[in-house]
């Protein structure tokens, strides 16, 4: 029977190692690094050049969480890191963490991880849960539509009893004028972006107009708790997202 060839110890294990090194002035950090290994699917026998690039690609992105964690003074507390909600949400976010490839999302997991631990915080392990999962389904352009909108609700006054519809068709067209513009969604594609973003449960279609052959709505409450969570709520170019690709920075100024 033959067998595997053995994977080198230095390629299985670099990724952890330099993390470990990375940390060393935040011991309860480094531990946290050092759990990490005991749970990630350990790389199988690959050819040597393939293996070399995925866990430089492994290493790369848990940095990329662990620098968010290390960011802001967050106190890893022995009481926290022993505690099994924490531990859970951790495990949970370092598995999403290690399936994406964008960098700006990975910073906003390792945020919400820090809503999370944060002493006075309010957010339930059942809410991370829920909004991990939303976040991991997201993809950046998404979570831009939804800001985009967002923005332009908050910047258009309501008049006296004007019912939602009519409000929303005052800046309506401006809104995907900007999709187009910013985020390069052509026009007759929004309606299909915005059918699918309905399933976060962060876009509501309104119902109510003359005219419906085209679909317009609104952010829900739950997408405005989701932006405080991550304390992104009322930017315009949030931090860590679009650094990469340069979505959020196509709307500084743009967006009323």
């Amino acid at each position: 029977m033959s067998q595997e060839p053995a994977v080198p110890r230095d390629l299985r294990c670099s990724w952890a190692e330099k993390l470990v090194e990375r940390y060393e002035r935040s011991p309860r950090l480094r531990a946290l690094v050092s759990l990490v290994a005991s749970f990630l699917p350990p790389a199988n026998a690959l050819e040597t050049a393939v293996l070399t690039t995925t866990s430089k690609i492994r290493s790369e992105r848990l940095r990329e969480l662990f620098d968010e964690l290390d960011r802001g003074g967050l106190d890893l507390s022995d009481e926290l890191i022993q505690q099994e909600d924490f531990l859970h949400a951790f495990v949970a976010t370092v598995r999403a963490a290690d399936r994406t490839r964008q960098k700006e999302k990975i910073r906003l997991l390792g945020r919400l991880l820090k809503a999370l631990a944060y002493t006075d915080s309010d957010l339930s392990i059942d809410e991370h849960e829920e909004f991990l999962r939303v976040l991991e389904d997201l993809s950046p352009r998404e979570l831009m539509i939804l800001i985009c909108l967002k923005r332009y609700e908050e910047s258009t006054a309501r008049k006296e009893q004007e019912n939602t519809p009519k409000w929303i068709s005052r800046f309506w067209e401006s809104f995907k004028a900007d999709l187009k513009e910013n985020l390069d969604i052509p026009l007759e594609e929004v309606e299909g972006y915005l059918a699918r973003l309905s399933r976060t449960g962060f876009y509501h279609r309104e119902t109510g107009f003359l005219d419906e052959t085209e679909e317009l709505g609104c952010t829900t409450p739950n997408f405005k708790r989701f932006l405080a969570t991550l304390e992104i709520e009322g930017r315009i170019n949030p931090p860590g997202l679009g650094s990469e690709d340069g979505l959020g920075a196509k709307f500084r100024g743009r967006i009323p």
